[in-house]
């Protein structure tokens, strides 16, 4: 009976032991499986992170409109005044550029065959003016005559496409009038002419028709 007793005894303390063991073993992956949790979320954490800072950096930035400089070019074919020179070719390109620009980017201005006579009381110009502007940048097939072309199929839509957004000429031949004051343009005598003979000379002054 005592050895009975004996070997009772070691099958409980046998199964309490096992039970032990068991319990540990479960509690050990419970506290795996929660580090794996909070792991898991430090990796999407993480990933959410370099994910935001990539979308970040490719969003354009809007810098807003850009106007680039207006340029002017002069070649004059007689030895026109410097103190001159500035007034009278910031008051034509100021003044094209003025009509002009709610239409077009207005580029620059090239001022060839100038040539003047000058006296104490006043100054006469004749020259060229050519004008560079460029359309105000739009995506070409949205622009209504290019998208009728595109429909229809038209031999010249890829020439009107490329064209669009690249800069254009106009010429102009030009008198230029105005008072001498104290050595100085007097702005308020300023007169402007444009030679309408396709062949000849025949100056009429420039009127608000001459402009869109």
């Amino acid at each position: 009976m005592a050895i009975k007793g004996k070997t009772k005894v070691n099958a409980l303390l046998s199964m309490a032991l096992l039970i032990a063991v068991m319990g540990c073993a479960v509690m050990l992956s419970a506290c795996n499986g929660t580090a794996d949790r909070d792991n898991a979320g430090e990796n999407l954490i993480e990933d959410s992170s370099g994910g935001a800072a990539d979308l970040q950096e490719n969003i354009p930035v809007d810098t807003g409109d850009t106007e680039d400089k207006i340029t002017i070019k002069f070649e004059g074919r007689d030895d026109f005044p410097e103190a001159l020179k500035e007034r009278f070719t910031n008051y034509i390109a100021e003044l094209f550029s003025e009509k002009y620009s709610p239409y077009y980017q207005v580029l620059g201005f090239e001022f060839t065959n100038v040539e003047h006579v000058l006296t104490d009381t006043d100054i006469e110009v004749t020259f060229f003016l050519k004008m560079i502007v460029q359309n105000y940048y739009r995506d070409p097939d949205t622009v209504e005559y290019i998208k009728e072309a595109k429909e229809n199929g038209s031999k010249h839509y890829q020439q009107l496409y490329d064209e669009y957004n690249q800069p254009k000429e106009s010429n102009y031949d030009l008198k230029f009038t105005a008072g001498i004051n104290g050595g100085e343009l007097d702005m308020d005598s300023v007169r402007l002419f444009t030679n309408v003979h396709p062949k000849g000379v025949e100056y009429v002054p420039v009127g608000d028709d001459f402009f869109p």
